[in-house]
């Protein structure tokens, strides 16, 4: 795993819309190729879009 920075965080995205939008597409695919369940990547999503906030001051 891979942990970024602010500064790397906000090259690679132009938000906190642009970033929930890249993971939610990451997990559902994850979903499809049977690699998450459904429930946990709802949790995943969840969590995610809760500490975003953080992330994107």
């Amino acid at each position: 795993m891979t942990y970024l920075n602010q500064e790397q965080l906000s090259e690679l995205n132009s938000g906190k819309e642009d970033y929930l939008s890249k993971f939610i597409e990451s997990v559902d695919k994850q979903v499809d190729e049977g690699w998450l369940l459904e429930a946990d990547a709802n949790l995943m999503v969840e969590l995610s879009k809760k500490q975003t906030n953080k992330l994107f001051n």
